[in-house]
């Protein structure tokens, strides 16, 4: 998550129509009680979802989690960087459905094959969208059941490895500042000590900034 939010903050920096960013953060249930294991539920649901949103809407960076609620159910929370229509979200995640016979019971109770089993949730505060997205992601109920099959993962843009540098007198300088100004906090653990801010970029050097767009990018 810190590396999507990272490569989306580039992005949108880097835009000259806008430098907001923004997430979106979307919901996926089945309509009807399946009691489905993740991996099924994967091969049959959730990956040509994900093939389909790859392929015409752009959907390029995404973690996804998969969730079993408290009735056993399987959904799914993902989320991206990428802007989505609700309505292409809703449609093709039914569609899908629909063709794997999971909407018949549904139909005949309520006449027709759209359900409202997607949301899809923009959040422009990053602080909100992290919190937001952990609490739906660590809940309790998904982890007590064992199940076969993965339980979340991840585009292959965001398969990379965190940006690193060897610090200088430079970036010990502007720490050490923003710790005793109280803009960072500063936590010695048992093997390292951890400096907690708000803009860790702007420690960086110019050098420095511009490996990490490279790297993040």
């Amino acid at each position: 998550m810190d590396i999507l939010v990272q490569r989306a903050d580039v992005r949108a920096k880097r835009s000259q129509s806008s430098n907001k960013l923004m997430l979106n953060f979307v919901t996926l249930t089945l309509a009807e009680q399946k009691n489905l294991e993740v991996k099924e539920c994967y091969d049959r649901l959730l990956r040509p979802w994900l093939r389909y949103m790859k392929d015409k809407t752009g959907l390029k960076d995404y973690v996804w989690k998969a969730e079993y609620q408290k009735r056993g159910q399987v959904h799914y929370h993902l989320a991206t960087d990428t802007i989505l229509d609700w309505r292409t979200v809703r449609w093709k995640w039914n569609q899908i459905q629909r063709r794997e016979r999971m909407l018949d019971t549904f139909a005949t109770k309520y006449g027709h094959f759209n359900p409202n089993g997607t949301d899809v949730h923009p959040m422009q505060s990053v602080n909100d969208c992290l919190a937001y997205i952990a609490k739906e992601m660590c809940k309790d109920v998904q982890n007590q059941k064992v199940t076969k099959g993965k339980v979340w993962d991840c585009s292959e843009s965001l398969k990379i490895g965190r940006y690193s540098t060897e610090l200088t007198t430079y970036n010990e300088d502007l720490l050490d500042d923003a710790v005793q100004h109280g803009f960072a906090d500063y936590l010695e653990l048992e093997n390292c000590v951890v400096i907690k801010m708000d803009d860790p970029q702007g420690v960086l050097s110019s050098v420095q900034q511009q490996e990490f767009f490279n790297h993040i990018s």
